[in-house]
Protein backbone atom coordinates (compact mmCIF):
# COMPACT_ATOMS: atom_id res chain seq x y z
CA UNK A 1 0.00 0.00 0.00
CA UNK A 2 3.12 2.54 1.16
CA UNK A 3 4.12 1.83 -2.57
CA UNK A 4 0.78 2.15 -4.02
CA UNK A 5 0.88 5.71 -2.32
CA UNK A 6 4.10 6.76 -3.85
CA UNK A 7 3.18 5.61 -6.93
CA UNK A 8 0.22 8.08 -7.49
CA UNK A 9 2.52 10.82 -7.10
CA UNK A 10 4.66 9.70 -9.57
CA UNK A 11 3.56 11.87 -12.23
CA UNK A 12 3.22 15.47 -13.91
CA UNK A 13 1.31 16.14 -10.73
CA UNK A 14 3.84 14.98 -8.10
CA UNK A 15 1.71 14.50 -5.07
CA UNK A 16 0.17 11.25 -3.55
CA UNK A 17 -3.69 10.73 -3.95
CA UNK A 18 -4.79 11.56 -0.76
CA UNK A 19 -7.03 8.87 -0.65
CA UNK A 20 -4.42 6.45 -1.24
CA UNK A 21 -2.45 8.20 1.75
CA UNK A 22 -5.51 7.82 3.99
CA UNK A 23 -5.78 3.91 3.28
CA UNK A 24 -1.87 3.90 4.05
CA UNK A 25 -2.23 5.43 7.60
CA UNK A 26 -5.23 3.79 8.04
CA UNK A 27 -3.14 0.31 7.77
CA UNK A 28 -0.77 1.54 9.75
CA UNK A 29 -3.20 2.80 12.76
CA UNK A 30 -4.51 -0.72 12.23
CA UNK A 31 -1.51 -2.69 13.18
CA UNK A 32 -0.89 -0.31 15.85
CA UNK A 33 -4.42 -1.49 17.10
CA UNK A 34 -4.13 -4.96 16.44
CA UNK A 35 -0.28 -5.41 18.53
CA UNK A 36 -2.09 -3.14 21.29
CA UNK A 37 -4.83 -5.35 21.73
CA UNK A 38 -2.76 -8.55 21.60
CA UNK A 39 -0.42 -7.37 24.54
CA UNK A 40 -3.65 -6.22 26.16
CA UNK A 41 -4.92 -9.50 25.53
CA UNK A 42 -2.12 -11.50 26.87
CA UNK A 43 -1.77 -9.81 30.28
CA UNK A 44 -5.30 -9.52 31.08
CA UNK A 45 -6.94 -11.33 34.21
CA UNK A 46 -8.05 -14.23 33.26
CA UNK A 47 -10.16 -14.41 37.38
CA UNK A 48 -12.24 -11.41 36.06
CA UNK A 49 -15.76 -11.82 36.55
CA UNK A 50 -17.59 -10.59 33.46
CA UNK A 51 -19.61 -7.58 34.36
CA UNK A 52 -22.43 -5.26 32.21
CA UNK A 53 -20.86 -2.50 30.83
CA UNK A 54 -23.05 -2.36 27.53
CA UNK A 55 -24.06 1.65 28.00
CA UNK A 56 -20.62 2.97 28.22
CA UNK A 57 -19.30 0.25 25.55
CA UNK A 58 -21.46 1.89 22.70
CA UNK A 59 -20.39 5.19 24.13
CA UNK A 60 -16.52 3.98 23.76
CA UNK A 61 -17.24 2.30 20.36
CA UNK A 62 -19.19 5.36 19.07
CA UNK A 63 -16.02 8.01 20.24
CA UNK A 64 -13.68 5.33 18.38
CA UNK A 65 -15.93 5.74 15.15
CA UNK A 66 -16.01 9.25 15.37
CA UNK A 67 -11.88 9.64 16.26
CA UNK A 68 -10.71 7.29 12.96
CA UNK A 69 -12.96 9.14 11.08
CA UNK A 70 -11.59 12.30 12.18
CA UNK A 71 -8.00 10.55 11.33
CA UNK A 72 -8.74 9.87 8.28
CA UNK A 73 -10.16 13.64 7.63
CA UNK A 74 -6.64 14.78 8.96
CA UNK A 75 -4.81 12.30 6.33
CA UNK A 76 -7.15 13.63 3.32
CA UNK A 77 -6.09 17.31 4.84
CA UNK A 78 -2.53 16.37 4.58
CA UNK A 79 -2.63 14.93 1.17
CA UNK A 80 -4.31 17.89 -0.10
CA UNK A 81 -2.33 20.52 2.15
CA UNK A 82 -5.32 22.25 2.88
CA UNK A 83 -4.28 23.42 6.15
CA UNK A 84 -2.69 26.50 4.32
CA UNK A 85 -5.53 27.39 2.81
CA UNK A 86 -7.40 29.37 6.22
CA UNK A 87 -5.44 29.69 8.57
CA UNK A 88 -7.35 31.92 11.44
CA UNK A 89 -9.71 30.50 14.24
CA UNK A 90 -12.39 29.87 14.74
CA UNK A 91 -13.17 31.78 11.39
CA UNK A 92 -12.36 31.06 7.84
CA UNK A 93 -11.22 34.61 6.42
CA UNK A 94 -13.96 37.18 7.25
CA UNK A 95 -16.29 34.40 8.20
CA UNK A 96 -17.24 31.08 10.28
CA UNK A 97 -18.21 29.19 6.76
CA UNK A 98 -15.80 29.13 3.76
CA UNK A 99 -17.10 31.15 1.20
CA UNK A 100 -20.25 30.27 -1.44
CA UNK A 101 -17.71 30.04 -4.33
CA UNK A 102 -15.03 28.01 -3.05
CA UNK A 103 -17.87 25.06 -1.22
CA UNK A 104 -18.84 25.40 -4.85
CA UNK A 105 -15.42 24.79 -7.05
CA UNK A 106 -14.83 21.20 -6.35
CA UNK A 107 -16.73 18.14 -4.89
CA UNK A 108 -16.17 17.64 -1.40
CA UNK A 109 -13.62 15.07 -1.36
CA UNK A 110 -11.10 17.03 -3.31
CA UNK A 111 -11.89 20.32 -1.68
CA UNK A 112 -9.60 20.71 0.83
CA UNK A 113 -11.57 24.19 2.15
CA UNK A 114 -14.05 22.27 2.84
CA UNK A 115 -12.66 19.36 4.45
CA UNK A 116 -10.27 21.39 6.50
CA UNK A 117 -13.51 22.72 7.77
CA UNK A 118 -15.10 19.82 8.56
CA UNK A 119 -11.73 18.43 10.44
CA UNK A 120 -11.84 21.13 12.63
CA UNK A 121 -15.14 21.14 13.86
CA UNK A 122 -15.41 17.33 14.32
CA UNK A 123 -12.66 17.61 16.65
CA UNK A 124 -15.39 19.58 19.04
CA UNK A 125 -17.42 16.58 18.47
CA UNK A 126 -14.77 13.92 19.29
CA UNK A 127 -14.06 15.53 22.42
CA UNK A 128 -17.45 16.21 23.25
CA UNK A 129 -17.76 11.94 23.33
CA UNK A 130 -14.28 11.43 25.74
CA UNK A 131 -16.58 14.19 27.76
CA UNK A 132 -19.02 11.57 27.78
CA UNK A 133 -17.00 8.79 28.24
CA UNK A 134 -15.46 10.67 31.44
CA UNK A 135 -19.05 11.49 32.81
CA UNK A 136 -20.66 7.67 32.56
CA UNK A 137 -16.89 6.41 34.16
CA UNK A 138 -17.56 7.60 37.34
CA UNK A 139 -20.43 4.23 38.23
CA UNK A 140 -17.19 2.08 36.29
CA UNK A 141 -13.98 2.55 38.26
CA UNK A 142 -11.85 0.57 35.72
CA UNK A 143 -12.03 3.04 33.38
CA UNK A 144 -12.43 6.34 35.38
CA UNK A 145 -7.95 6.54 35.28
CA UNK A 146 -7.70 5.99 31.51
CA UNK A 147 -11.21 8.54 31.08
CA UNK A 148 -9.45 11.49 32.59
CA UNK A 149 -5.92 10.94 31.01
CA UNK A 150 -8.16 10.96 27.04
CA UNK A 151 -9.70 14.37 28.35
CA UNK A 152 -6.46 16.01 29.15
CA UNK A 153 -4.34 14.30 25.83
CA UNK A 154 -7.42 15.40 24.09
CA UNK A 155 -8.02 18.92 25.49
CA UNK A 156 -4.11 18.85 24.02
CA UNK A 157 -4.94 17.65 20.61
CA UNK A 158 -7.36 20.57 20.52
CA UNK A 159 -5.43 23.03 21.69
CA UNK A 160 -2.12 22.08 19.33
CA UNK A 161 -4.15 21.23 16.19
CA UNK A 162 -5.33 25.23 16.42
CA UNK A 163 -1.76 26.55 17.24
CA UNK A 164 -0.57 24.38 13.85
CA UNK A 165 -2.63 26.26 11.59
CA UNK A 166 -2.31 29.69 13.46
CA UNK A 167 1.65 28.84 12.97
CA UNK A 168 1.10 28.09 9.64
CA UNK A 169 1.45 24.19 9.74
CA UNK A 170 5.13 23.79 10.81
CA UNK A 171 6.13 20.29 10.00
CA UNK A 172 6.87 19.32 13.73
CA UNK A 173 3.89 20.67 15.15
CA UNK A 174 2.23 18.37 12.47
CA UNK A 175 3.99 15.74 13.46
CA UNK A 176 2.97 15.78 17.28
CA UNK A 177 -0.29 16.14 16.56
CA UNK A 178 -0.73 13.22 14.30
CA UNK A 179 1.23 11.27 17.11
CA UNK A 180 -1.40 12.67 19.75
CA UNK A 181 -3.94 11.07 17.65
CA UNK A 182 -2.38 7.63 18.14
CA UNK A 183 -2.14 7.89 21.58
CA UNK A 184 -6.13 9.57 21.69
CA UNK A 185 -6.43 5.95 19.62
CA UNK A 186 -4.96 3.39 21.93
CA UNK A 187 -6.20 5.35 24.91
CA UNK A 188 -9.72 4.71 23.79
CA UNK A 189 -8.56 1.19 22.96
CA UNK A 190 -7.25 0.54 26.40
CA UNK A 191 -10.87 1.70 27.79
CA UNK A 192 -12.45 -1.27 25.51
CA UNK A 193 -10.39 -3.61 26.22
CA UNK A 194 -10.95 -2.93 30.19
CA UNK A 195 -14.84 -2.88 29.75
CA UNK A 196 -15.07 -5.79 27.55
CA UNK A 197 -12.37 -7.38 29.52
CA UNK A 198 -12.80 -6.36 33.07
CA UNK A 199 -10.32 -6.70 35.79
CA UNK A 200 -10.58 -8.18 39.63
CA UNK A 201 -10.01 -5.13 42.40
CA UNK A 202 -6.53 -6.83 42.82
CA UNK A 203 -5.27 -6.33 39.58
CA UNK A 204 -6.47 -3.20 38.95
CA UNK A 205 -4.37 -1.83 42.06
CA UNK A 206 -1.30 -2.76 39.90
Amino acid sequence: MGWYMVKSGLNDNPHVSHFRLAIHQGLALLLIVSILWTILTVNEDKNAISKNHSSILRISYASLILLSLQITLGAFVAGLKAGFSYINFPFMGDSFFPPAIVIKLEPYFYNGVMLQFTHRWLAFVVFFSFLWILKISRSYQETQKYARILIIVGITQVLLGITTLMLYVPLALGVIHQFIAIILLMLLIKIIHILKHPMTPAAAKM
